[in-house]
């Protein structure tokens, strides 16, 4: 019997044209927003947005514009059956066969369920084009349909058993957007109150719809259009019994509410670790027992991909989490976007977007801050070095608090007071060394390299040439200040002042989200050496740079008959070589200013700081692990897919409408 009244409704409904309008414009609509979509996607693209998808961000929308639309779209459909049956007398002559109510209410249901189906389907062959010239992250693509089907139901379920039986069709419109409203206040107010929330079907929705389906999300969603169905086929015409059929489902969802978070779920059943806990994570914060989590620079849609993906899972370790919207950062970290982390005192930090599972960071961060407690950073002393005691000028106290909080450890002493450089330093700091290295000093620096030490030596225009040191990596420099007369255009203070405003695809080039600044560098220049380096990193200056011999006079100019050259310099060396199973790292800067107090909190230049010493003391990844990278980054369009959205879509879907809309009005005029 349901299944005949369905067919008898979808009869109905396509001998409307005001019903293939309806589709014509819900097709159209999305077309308009597809293409718009799409010139969104290549800007945001084309402007280094890494964190992009097609499934987390193109997707996403589209599918929510779609979700939305169907929404406005089903009471146009909805308030049509009933009046329609009892025009043509269908209701009059079933009622003669005894047909029950429940029957109706069910095959109108039904019904709407399979129009939806149906506009889901023309969303498909919308983006179809798109989908079949792109690579596509599957389980993200197949749950957000999950998730739309499955809120849909559940909206649907529930309106009909709340929708009054009559033919007043504002009255019918009136409940179904009140329905809606009540559900977006409920996802409101769900927010601040967790064990709403998680009754809320919105919350759901986005938890789905992000690629995270997991079996008690689906059961709660399940359960509840059942239970909705279930007042559905106990809705009677007397209002007395919609009351009591409304009060079962009342009943029903809060002993959903109250019993579901007592109910231990798996999880995680498309989304490939995306959302479930890292066991060897879980492994390290066994001897936690606090976890503060702290947001910088965050939308909402950031929160709630950090709440799905880091901080519910680390809630299953049992470790009690707080969370604090905002964190007042310094002027430099300001900019910044991320999150902080404090584990038992100990602070990490992770940016926003992520380069790959949150959790692997936190993991890695955790591996490296074991690795570093049980390791030094030594720098030199005894040849007016800049110092990391001292702050201001060219001295390193910044650096070295910044140092510190990325877990190392530094110490700053005189090579003669020590026998030997220490077999726990791992990194060796030679910060603007004013006179020469004496020659015991050298023995010890000689013995840590061959042992397979690594080196950052950061060099000054005025600083004494270090012949030996120089001639082991077969690194020299130029004499003379490099002068960047561009940059002082740009409004640097000082034509000294080196800019650095491309740079290669290099590991000292993560995360760098502005220009780098080299105050009162050198060049450097490779000579001639007897060991085995290799040249892994470069950094050089644009090629309208010059070396100057008076820096401090207030008219520069070029002087090529003095000596003074002009053209593009290296300013940064990384070097490698094998030593045994160890790969030894050094890096030559031919600046030390550019983390001096003066100048580190300057553009990007603390970032890079950061990634010279990730580079230079560089720890194995987590074992038993690989990071899940999205697949679907960039956006790709064949000759038809480009034809298709951004010279005709909307028009092609909107005319197919109308005239599938003319068509029924043409047969239904002659009837």
């Amino acid at each position: 019997m349901v299944l005949s009244l369905v067919i008898l409704n979808l009869k109905q409904l396509a001998r409307h044209p005001i019903n293939w309008l309806l589709l014509a414009v819900y097709c159209a609509l999305l077309s308009l927003m597809a293409s718009y979509n799409v010139e969104s996607y290549w800007q945001l693209q084309n402007s280094g947005q890494s964190d992009l998808t097609l499934s987390g961000s193109f997707f996403y929308t589209q599918f929510n514009v779609s979700l939305l639309l169907i929404m406005l779209i089903v009471p146009f459909f909805a308030v049509q059956l009933d009046p329609a049956r009892q025009q043509s007398g269908l209701t009059q002559l079933l009622a003669t066969t005894c047909t029950p109510l429940a029957a109706f209410r069910v095959a109108d249901y039904v019904t709407q369920t399979v129009l939806s189906a149906l506009l889901m389907s023309l969303h498909l062959v919308l983006l179809l084009p798109l989908i079949m010239a792109n690579t596509i992250d599957w389980p993200v693509l197949t749950t957000m349909l999950i998730a739309q089907y499955l809120m849909l139901l559940f909206y649907l379920a529930l309106v009909f058993c709340l929708m009054p039986k009559n033919t007043k069709t504002i009255a019918g419109f009136a409940i179904y957007f009140s329905v809606l409203l009540v559900l977006w206040m409920l996802e409101f107010i769900g927010q601040s109150l967790n064990q709403l929330e998680t009754l809320s079907p919105l919350f759901r929705y986005r938890k789905f719809a992000l690629g995270n389906l997991d079996y008690q999300s689906l059961a709660l969603v399940l359960l509840s259009t059942a239970g909705a169905l279930l007042v559905i086929t106990r809705a009677q015409h007397t209002l007395a019994k919609l009351r009591t059929a409304a009060l079962r489902l009342m009943v029903f969802s809060l002993l959903l509410l109250v019993t579901t978070p007592f109910i231990s779920w798996p999880t995680d059943i498309t989304s490939n670790q995306r959302y479930s806990l890292l066991p060897e994570l879980g492994a390290k914060l066994a001897t936690k027992n606090k976890i503060n989590v702290r947001y910088s620079g965050l939308a909402a849609s950031d929160i709630e991909e950090i709440k799905l993906r880091l901080l519910a899972p680390l809630s299953q370790a049992g470790i009690p989490i707080s969370v604090t919207e905002e964190v007042q950062l310094t002027a430099a970290m300001e900019i910044k976007r991320g999150i902080q982390i404090e584990l038992n005192d100990a602070h990490y930090w992770l940016n926003y977007p992520f380069a790959m599972h949150p959790q692997y960071l936190l993991l890695q961060q955790l591996q490296v801050t074991a690795v570093r407690e049980q390791s030094w950073l030594l720098f030199t002393d005894g040849h007016q070095e800049s110092s990391i005691l001292q702050s201001g000028g060219r001295h390193l106290a910044k650096a070295n608090q910044h140092i510190n909080d990325l877990g190392f450890q530094t110490q700053q002493t005189s090579l003669l007071s020590l026998a030997e450089i220490p077999s726990n330093v791992s990194l060796l700091i030679i910060a603007g060394a004013q006179q020469p290295l004496l020659h015991q000093e050298w023995l010890r620096i000689s013995e840590y390299l061959s042992a397979g030490g690594n080196l950052l030596w950061l060099r000054e225009p005025n600083e004494p040439q270090q012949p030996q040191l120089e001639a082991y990596l077969g690194l020299g420099s130029i004499p003379g200040t490099l002068i960047d007369p561009a940059g002082y255009q740009a409004g640097t203070p000082h034509p000294a002042i080196v800019l650095l405003r491309e740079i290669n695809n290099n590991p000292l080039s993560t995360n760098l989200n502005s220009l780098l600044a080299f105050p009162w560098s050198t060049a450097l220049t490779q000579i001639q050496s007897t060991n085995q380096w290799q040249v892994a990193l470069e950094l050089s200056t644009h090629n309208k740079v010059w070396t100057e011999f008076e820096p401090n006079n207030e008219q520069l100019q070029f002087n090529p008959e003095q000596g003074e050259l002009e053209g593009q310099f290296a300013l940064l060396y990384g070097l490698t070589r094998q030593q045994g199973a160890n790969q030894q790292r050094v890096i030559v800067v031919g600046d030390v200013h550019f983390i001096a107090d003066a100048a580190i909190d300057n553009y990007a230049n603390r970032q890079l700081l950061t990634n010279i010493l990730h580079w230079l003391q560089p720890v194995a990844p987590p074992e038993n692990f690989t990071p899940q990278v999205a697949t679907d980054r960039v956006l790709q369009l064949n000759t038809f897919a480009n034809l298709w959205y951004l010279s005709g879509a909307a028009w092609i879907m909107t005319i197919i409408g109308l005239i599938l809309g003319g068509l029924a009005w043409r047969q239904a005029s002659r009837h």
